[in-house]
């Protein structure tokens, strides 16, 4: 009777420590569960306050950016509205050939826009490869670097026709043989020098990279 006593004492001693165990593992798995679920939150607070602040940062450099280039095309702004005759410079095979242009009377935006027969070989030359350069060198100096298109929209074209290219052409706007270049400038490198242009090449101060301001749109 004694040992049937003292093994019943025994079972329910092991079942309490085995309970005792189960709910301390019980315990520690549960707050291992929540502290696995508060590092994901933090986890995911962090990469939310990240990602913020990449929106915060990626919007301010876009500003800064956007505040360059509007400074950039105003000061070549300001040398364009005073010309009226661009040399347009493509690739032609293995060599760079330039023509004369006439500039339309449009504010410059950042966009350039030239009227050309679609025959022409600059046109030829835009359509395999539409890196151009234009320089402008009635007043101040300015060579832009871009890339350019054939646009042959007849609306675009009634947009910046004139009198003055209407006499050039011999033509009307809507005449398919007349097409539109339109330029997209990269980048532009200006010279800023007193005295008439043809005596430029005499001053103290030469047409050089070292003493060219380049700006970027």
């Amino acid at each position: 009777m004694t040992d049937e006593y003292n093994s019943n004492e025994t079972n329910d001693t092991e079942n309490a420590v085995a309970e005792a165990n189960a709910e301390r593992e019980a315990m520690i798995d549960q707050a291992e569960i929540e502290q696995e679920r508060i590092n994901a939150e933090a986890v995911v607070e962090q990469e939310a306050v990240t990602e913020v602040r990449e929106q915060v940062l990626s919007t301010e450099r876009e500003k800064e950016l956007q505040l360059k280039r509007m400074a950039a095309i105003q000061s070549v702004k300001k040398i364009l509205d005073k010309t009226s005759v661009a040399f347009l410079t493509t690739i032609s095979g293995k060599h760079l050939v330039s023509c004369p242009m006439y500039v339309q009377n449009k504010e410059f935006d950042g966009t350039l826009w030239f009227f050309a027969k679609r025959d022409s070989s600059k046109v030829e030359d835009i359509r395999k490869d539409s890196r151009v350069n234009v320089l402008f060198a009635e007043k101040s100096p300015v060579s832009l670097s871009g890339r350019a298109e054939i646009v042959e929209n007849d609306l675009k074209k009634k947009m910046y026709w004139t009198r003055s290219i209407e006499r050039l052409f011999e033509t009307g706007y809507e005449n398919p043989e007349i097409v539109l270049i339109k330029i997209e400038a990269l980048s532009a490198q200006l010279w800023k020098s007193p005295g008439p242009f043809a005596a430029r090449f005499n001053s103290v101060v030469p047409l050089s990279e070292e003493n060219a301001k380049v700006v970027e749109f």
